[in-house]
């Protein structure tokens, strides 16, 4: 399967990669312009999403954490921090379960050093999971309906929403094939749950959230310790398209907090 992804920066072992949301694309992280431009960075498009391509397969959550690896074994990168919106969280913990390694040594071979991960208005389990078999199909018909399907999307905005915004989004979950937006978050094939001794204790992580956001519960800080939140206001769903300076700003704190060469970095990020 031929997954597309955009490469910006210097060839080097270590990379942001942007992972978007369930019927979204690439092109959604263009407000982030300043951040992919100013140092080693991937944006892919999922399988299934963008111009990747879409064969009819079982999209789930495993298949696109894979996709992204496949990009990161391609890219030769050692250290990446996941900058992940949406379901790209639970594909972003799902590749940190197959191929991270919180040690520099990387002792496992061909791990990948995960330095941080950015949820970006997310989730640690995905919430159709708590479906039973039968619910996810019912689900899975109602989202090939184009009618439910926007007037699903119109529940993530507020009324705060500028039209740029919901045109653009729109625009590009509706450009997704109808099978690939059905069965990517309905799939009968589900993750293997969290153990309870899979905590990630030298993971630095934050989730960036908007005020109607689900909890982060108990769960979050138990698998991932080092766990934090930021509230931003008046923002939806798509806070980093609606406030992206801001947005830019805390992805900015996060990387010069964990990065070993931030220090070298001294130019703010500036508006898109």
């Amino acid at each position: 399967m031929n997954i597309v992804y955009d490469s910006y920066g210097i060839a080097d072992d270590e990379a942001l990669i942007f992972i978007h949301g369930w019927s979204c694309n690439r092109q959604l992280w263009a407000f982030q312009s300043p951040i992919y431009e100013s140092r080693r960075s991937i944006l892919i498009d999922l399988p299934g999403h963008g111009d990747s391509d879409s064969p009819h397969i079982d999209y789930n959550v495993e298949l696109f954490a894979r996709a992204v690896g496949k990009v990161v074994e391609q890219e030769n990168l050692k250290r990446v921090i996941l900058i992940a919106h949406s379901l790209g969280g639970p594909i972003a913990t799902m590749f940190l379960r197959l191929f991270g390694s919180t040690s520099s040594t990387r002792a496992v071979e061909n791990a990948v050093v995960v330095a941080g991960i950015i949820y970006v208005d997310s989730f640690l389990h995905l919430p159709e999971s708590y479906l039973n078999a039968e619910e996810r199909r019912s689900l899975g018909q109602a989202r090939l309906n184009d009618e439910k399907f926007i007037a699903d999307i119109n529940t993530l905005f507020t009324s705060d929403t500028s039209e740029d915004i919901r045109e653009t989004v729109l625009r590009t979950m509706l450009a997704t094939p109808k099978h690939v937006r059905a069965v990517a978050v309905t799939s009968m094939t589900q993750p293997h749950a969290l153990g309870y001794n899979e905590v990630y204790e030298q993971i630095p992580a934050i989730n960036i959230i908007a005020p109607n956001c689900a909890p982060v519960d108990r769960h979050w800080f138990h698998h991932l310790p080092l766990l934090k939140v930021k509230k931003m206001t008046g923002v939806s769903h798509w806070l980093f398209l609606e406030k992206p300076e801001e947005f830019n700003q805390e992805v900015e704190n996060f990387w010069r907090n964990i990065s070993p060469s931030s220090n070298q970095v001294t130019s703010k990020l500036g508006s898109p």
